[in-house]
């Protein structure tokens, strides 16, 4: 039996298989937030594409003002009206912010400067100027405009203003990972599921909540998340139909060895390149990373995760989060710091062990366990702490890796 290799070896196996997504690709603002864009985003139309009121007021001709006589209004203009009036000697029209000003009008007087009139209004005409509160077309950019160019990435702000000028989607290099996650298990409900309509051999789905989060933290956008029973043409589908949506596919459980752990032989079955299975691990022993063909020129990897919390919590951080630094274009390098151990632990004869843990300083405490099943223990971990095989207990004061959430890391970074 060959032997399993061992947390580096597993971890460099991925990682040599794995390249930064190809460029440029053109995304959706869905997927492209993040993104390093690969174009020119130029306006399509000038902005503002008409002469646009500034402020609620009447519009008016600066030449009928006349000394605080009355002007008749012949009408009201609001945001979204075509300008249809026009304004003969005299006259003026209400007009609302963001409406097109008449043109025939030259100024816009604020309704603080006036009566408020409706049918006549009088103006304090020695406040108003020729021109006022009129924003004019083409005043924020002209037609064809350059906005921004290739190299930056991508804000929600940038994402608005490509919007703005009709671009739904962007062609960009650089770019953060889309990932889709497939929890699986006939046992496994929505995790709104309430407490009295839970069969005693029903569980919440809370390890796909976990990675809808987790995901983002690692630096993935999540597109999808979808439940496949434990059906084999039900996974096969759910595969398929995830591969050509995403880069990265998180399974969740049947990825054992148990008769309806489908997911090993459906991606098999579809063709997919093995390129991990198994690691000298507890827990997530059964880890696997596959890659499938698609019709871009990426591949979709494939990232299996044990079904149990503890294991999803830890082989997602061990191994999902380098691979989406990968593909990213970033180093995949993971913020690995050294604590002293708290109080002694009894490692693994056969595994390394990553069990959750708090950091307290410079001082890393494990909490006790009751296996991989054993979410509540985590409740209040910081991290993951890395604890060599052996024979002999590990003695409190041993310098011991430990790798920080996620989130956690990204937290010490802002502060």
């Amino acid at each position: 039996m060959v032997p399993l290799p061992s947390y580096e070896e597993a971890l460099e196996s991925l990682l040599t298989s794995a390249s930064p997504l190809q460029s440029p690709v053109r995304r959706p603002h869905a997927t492209a937030l993040g993104a390093e864009v690969a174009e020119e985003i130029r306006t399509d139309r000038p902005l503002p594409p008409f002469d646009r009121a500034a402020m609620d007021g009447y519009a008016l001709r600066f030449a009928d003002l006349n000394g605080g006589n009355g002007l008749r209004v012949i009408g009201r203009i609001d945001a979204g009206d075509p300008t249809e009036i026009s304004l003969d000697p005299g006259t003026c029209v209400r007009i609302a912010t963001g409406a097109p000003v008449p043109a025939s009008a030259d100024t816009v007087v604020r309704h603080e400067w006036t009566d408020r009139g409706e049918s006549e209004v009088k103006i304090e005409s020695d406040r108003v100027q020729a021109g006022d509160c009129i924003h004019r077309t083409g005043a924020d950019a002209e037609a064809d405009e350059v906005l921004f160019g290739p190299g930056r990435r991508l804000t929600p702000l940038d994402l608005s203003i490509a919007a703005a000028v009709g671009r739904t989607s962007l062609l960009v290099g650089s770019r953060r990972p889309v990932a889709g996650v497939i929890s699986s298990g006939n046992e496994v409900v929505p995790s709104a599921t309430p407490a009295d309509q839970l069969g005693a051999h029903q569980i919440r789905d809370s390890n796909a909540e976990f990675l809808r989060h987790a995901l983002a933290h690692f630096g993935a956008h999540l597109e999808t998340v979808i439940h496949c029973p434990d059906e084999f043409n039900a996974t096969i589908d759910a595969l398929t139909t995830m591969a050509a949506r995403v880069d990265v596919i998180v399974t969740i459980g049947g990825v054992s060895a148990g008769e309806r752990d489908w997911f090993p032989l459906a991606l098999e079955r579809l063709g997919a390149e093995r390129v991990l299975r198994g690691a000298a691990i507890q827990p997530g022993k059964p880890i696997m990373c596959s890659k499938l063909d698609r019709t871009e020129a990426d591949p979709s990897w494939v990232i299996s995760l044990p079904g149990n919390p503890v294991s999803v919590f830890a082989t997602s951080h061990l191994f999902l989060w380098p691979l989406v630094r990968r593909l990213a274009g970033e180093t995949p390098a993971l913020p690995w710091r050294h604590c002293q151990l708290g109080e002694a632990i009894t490692p693994n004869p056969r595994r390394r062990l990553f069990r959750p843990c708090v950091l307290e300083g410079e001082t890393v405490r494990v909490p006790h366990w009751q296996g991989s099943g054993d979410f509540s223990h985590c409740s209040g971990a910081t991290g993951l702490v890395e604890i060599p095989e052996g024979d002999e207990k590990v003695e409190a004061g041993t310098l011991l890796r430990v790798l920080p959430w996620a989130w956690e890391e990204r937290a010490s970074e802002n502060t």
